[in-house]
């Protein structure tokens, strides 16, 4: 496959080529028609040697447009154009549904040292999500030359050496705000390689991005009046809850008492109901209304 894949790409160039040369000689002989030799001047030998050069570059980096303009002939082409061998410049189907569902923005910060061939890399890679989505944005950050700032990550980031700021390559924090919620800015960290196989960067920042996507708090409520244990009962104490309701509450749950004798129904805002080692049954009214 990985052969007729390049065999398909090298037409596409020879293709290109052939049409490129074949105009720019039109264009020389209409010029020329009143002479029996045809003169290459400096201007047009420039030309196909530059149409040329931009033929081999398009293996190396991917090309967004709609249309090839050549003079008055105009090529349509259909959205973002990949023609590398191993379609590194190409996002999964799965990355980019998660773009297009994007609805708020996204910021990555990535913490790498300026300069350096892992930067550009990731660049490339952030360009490609930005082209999906409008709400995708990346800054870049020095945390040799600017500390400060990258102290502010202090809590979602790996120091390798805390005294000198050592963070590993390929850092990176995504951020989203939340209002109403707490924190009003929701954070996640991930890794990527600088020296992966092709795709495996992509696959840590979609993790990422989903995971964060999927971290705004949801609600979980606990029955009372049964005897049941308690999430908000002292550590240490029969039928307590607290080291349970501490591990929800780290996951991004929201852990709150749930009288259904009172309420007579399910709040609106319930991702789920518990009902953990009640000692009484419950009445008919209150089955029904968690059956519902």
């Amino acid at each position: 496959m990985e052969v007729a894949s390049s065999a398909n790409h090298t037409a596409q160039y020879i293709s290109l080529g052939v049409l490129i040369i074949l105009i720019t000689l039109v264009v020389v002989l209409l010029r020329s028609k009143a002479s029996r030799i045809i003169k290459y001047d400096v201007s047009t030998l420039t030309t196909v040697f530059f149409l040329l050069a931009i033929l081999f570059l398009i293996n190396a980096i991917p090309v967004t447009m709609h249309e090839l303009a050549l003079g008055s002939l105009k090529i349509p082409l259909e959205g973002r154009k990949d023609f590398t061998q191993n379609q590194r410049n190409t996002l999964t189907e799965q990355t980019i549904g998660i773009l297009k569902d994007l609805k708020q923005d996204v910021t990555v910060v990535a913490m790498y040292q300026h300069g350096r061939p892992d930067e550009a890399a990731a660049r490339d890679l952030f360009d490609q999500y930005q082209y999906y989505s409008k709400h995708f944005q990346y800054k870049f950050v020095d945390p040799y030359q600017d500390p400060v700032v990258a102290l502010k990550y202090k809590d979602y980031i790996r120091l390798l050496d805390p005294q000198h700021l050592t963070i590993n390559p390929g850092t990176i924090i995504l951020e989203m705000e939340a209002p109403g919620a707490n924190p009003p800015v929701l954070r996640k960290s991930a890794q990527l390689p600088t020296n992966g196989k092709p795709g495996e960067a992509e696959i840590k920042l979609s993790q990422a991005l989903y995971q964060l996507l999927h971290q705004q708090k949801r609600t979980l409520y606990f029955t009372t009046g049964h005897g049941e244990k308690s999430p908000d009962a002292q550590p240490n104490t029969p039928g307590s809850l607290s080291a349970m309701k501490q591990g929800l509450e780290n996951s991004q749950y929201v852990c709150k008492p749930l009288s259904l004798y009172k309420e007579n129904k399910v709040p609106a805002d319930a991702d789920g109901v518990l009902v953990v080692g009640p000692q009484k049954d419950f009445e008919k009214s209150e089955t029904d209304i968690l059956g519902k």
